[in-house]
């Protein structure tokens, strides 16, 4: 990208005026280059696996330090988040005064989406958390992002203002003799016009001017990522507008949130036409997972686990530490809010004003070791039964900083199914293992596993390679593909995979002291959707069984709506139509067919359906009350409806056809269930 002439034209007229003009300005004369050998105190976080000779840190006397932070996501009440805020400083103050030969946090920055709902009041608690936190003598300032514009997106700046007690949004400090531009987006927060480009512009033109060496390090701070530069920067969390600018100065270091993505991903460093650095997050990790299409994914647990939805992530909250010496190099350190611990060995930039000899380039990814496990590496069998399987590996910590891990199954020659989990090493501590749960098994069958460990730039290493026999079919619970379980706060998970569901708006979840469990109570407006179902489709192709235990407390006045569902295009799923009907509905060899009976509302019911190749049977509570004969294979759904929609049906996007009922009991099974086996599921309902 290249800045245009308008930009180039207007950028040099206001360089003249800025030259002569006042900045905004904190300025102190710069401090003599202390003595002492200036070693800051060793790390116990550094990234497993890289190398960390020479020590960056030798030899390194700061003459400034200042921190850097984004997406705090402060709300209206008191919460975790105000904890982290006070945690940073405190640890920051806590990393500076123990310097041996610089005691200074000169300055705290904020890149943006410094509140959640963007409410006067969740800005007005942010300033005043700043006041309270920084000591005399740091110099605190944000941005906003595009949280601060939810809530009433035409006064987000005139509030921001009153909040804060700021002149002007936009601002251009001094600190120390070093320049800091803060900037801050239009377009309702959603990126820069060229009005903020060309203020820009003029910014960096006047901050260049003042340094006949060019190598002067020049601050930039706004919240959305430059597009296709420091990680997390890819898809829609970068934006275009800022790089034309930027690459006019390569002096430029350029610090972005909004992704929420690690720091210690070594990706969060780019050095192209200027230098840009991911700032992560203090409210919680986010981040991408090579090999699956979700442009973000949400890390769950310390084991591996990760999920496309938000409900359920692990905490987490990250921040740098950036120090400057005479020699206007940069060391670059970034700290985990949660345990306290150093999460990267420190980044020396050098020769700022020269691209040609940046260290952090894309030319990483080329010469990278690929990752590799020990060589004694072992996988340990946790559990298995007939259909699922779950595994610990450890780690792999040799060679470049992993991110993740790519798990083929096969069965014989044949590779049956990938399964992702993540490395984990965004934890600090980070854990030593991780686990992998394999959930689309077929009883007695010999399993092939190959585990590639995945670097940050999709290099490959070599995988751990075992091999494993499930168990023969023993119950009707060995042959479960999928069984809900109704947790607090609206959340539910599949216990045979662990996976947490999606959902669609808000659901609702209550415990029921007769059944002494959690349901879930649907008002028509909510699905919870499992999105792994479509690998168990040949599985279930002969035979089938689904089960709820369900109370219908509301009749569509036209129409039908599902219950438990899959069967957009093909497939298989409970149905309720105006006419109170109760069916379930199969597509053997591209055409629907049926069993159904009429129900009642607000009454407790046992629903199986069961399918063998041979016959369709409906059961409630107990007794077969509808049966068909029926041969052929199931027909599956196909494109983006490949889902089981628990509350509703698939469709192309989100569950469809929701009802209104509340839900206890959720399984599918890859048999058609006996008599005998149904009637022994209704027993506990039965009392």
């Amino acid at each position: 990208m290249k800045k245009s002439a308008f930009v180039k034209i207007l950028t040099a007229l206001l360089a003249l005026l800025l030259l002569s003009s006042a900045l905004v300005s904190c300025q102190k004369p710069a401090p003599t280059p202390p003595t002492g050998d200036g070693t800051p105190p060793a790390s116990d976080g550094t990234t497993p696996g890289e190398d960390t000779t020479p020590d960056p840190t030798e030899g390194f006397l700061p003459i400034l330090r200042f921190a850097v932070a984004s997406d705090v996501h402060f709300v209206d009440e008191a919460c975790v988040r105000d904890e982290k805020l006070q945690k940073m400083f405190a640890d920051a103050y806590a990393y500076s005064e123990a310097h041996e030969s610089y005691n200074k946090l000169d300055g705290a920055f904020f890149a943006g989406d410094l509140v959640d709902k963007g409410t006067p009041l969740s800005m007005e608690r942010f300033f005043t958390a700043l006041a309270t936190h920084a000591k005399e003598g740091t110099v605190t300032r944000a941005v906003i992002g595009n949280h601060e514009f939810y809530h009433d997106a035409g006064n987000t700046v005139a509030n921001f203002l009153t909040a804060s007690g700021y002149e002007t949004a936009d601002a251009h400090l001094v600190v120390g003799g070093y320049h800091f531009i803060l900037l801050n987006p239009d377009r309702n927060g959603n990126g820069y016009s060229e009005e903020k480009q060309i203020w820009l512009a003029a910014q960096l033109s006047a901050a260049a001017a003042e340094d006949p060496t060019q190598k002067k390090p020049i601050f930039v701070f706004q919240h959305h990522h430059v597009s296709d530069t420091a990680y997390g920067s890819a898809d829609t969390w970068g934006v275009p507008d800022l790089y034309g600018v930027l690459s006019q100065y390569p002096q430029a270091v350029d610090f972005s949130g909004h992704s929420h993505f690690p720091i210690n991903d070594p990706r969060s460093i780019w050095q192209g036409t200027f230098t840009a650095l991911n700032t992560a997050s203090l409210k919680g990790l986010e981040m991408d997972l090579i090999g699956v299409a979700e442009e973000k994914i949400f890390p769950t647990d310390a084991e591996g686990g990760w999920s496309s939805s938000s409900a359920g992530r692990a905490d987490g909250g990250q921040y740098y530490i950036v120090e400057v010496d005479a020699q206007n190099r940069l060391l670059i350190r970034a700290f985990d809010i949660v345990s306290g611990t150093e999460v990267i060995t420190p980044l020396l930039l050098e020769e700022l004003g020269d691209a040609g000899k940046f260290t952090y380039t894309s030319k990483r990814a080329e010469t990278e070791k690929a990752p590799a496990f020990a060589v004694d590496a072992t996988v340990e069998l946790i559990s298995s039964a007939a259909t699922f399987a779950k595994f610990r590996f450890p780690r792999a910590t040799n060679g470049s900083y992993v991110q993740s891990y790519r798990c083929e199954v096969y069965a014989g020659t044949r590779l049956v199914n990938t399964v992702y989990r993540l490395d984990c090493g965004f934890l600090f501590p980070a854990p030593d293992t991780v686990t992998l749960p394999l959930t689309h098994l077929l009883p007695d069958t010999v399993y092939l596993i190959k585990v590639y460990p995945v670097s940050a730039w999709a290099n490959e290493g070599e995988p751990l390679i075992f091999d494993f026999k499930t168990d023969a079919s023993a119950s009707v619970t060995d042959i479960q593909v999928f069984s809900i379980r109704y947790e607090e706060n609206g959340k539910a998970t599949d216990t045979i995979s662990g996976q947490q569901l999606l959902y669609t708006a808000t659901p609702t979840t209550v415990y029921d002291e007769a059944l002494a469990q959690y349901v879930g109570v649907f008002d028509g407006t909510y699905a919870y959707e499992y999105h792994d179902f479509h690998l168990f489709y040949e599985m279930l192709d002969e035979s089938v069984s689904f089960e709820t235990y369900i109370k219908i407390q509301a009749t569509p006045t036209s129409g039908y709506v599902n219950p438990l569902s899959n069967q957009e295009g093909g497939g298989y799923g409970f149905e309720y139509t105006s006419g109170k009907d109760m069916c379930f509905y199969i597509n053997v060899k591209g055409q629907y067919y049926n069993v159904r009976t009429k129900i009642e509302e607000n009454e407790w019911l046992h629903l199986v359906a069961t399918y063998n190749s041979e016959e369709l049977v409906l059961y409630v509570n107990g007794i077969a009350v509808d049966t068909l004969e029926l041969t052929g294979p199931v027909k599956p759904p196909s494109g983006k409806a490949t889902y089981l929609s628990i509350g509703g049906d698939s469709s192309k996007t989100k569950s469809s056809n929701l009802t209104t009922c509340t839900m206890a009991t959720a399984n599918v099974y890859a048999k058609a269930l006996t008599a005998q086996e149904v009637a022994e599921l209704y027993k506990p309902y039965s009392k």
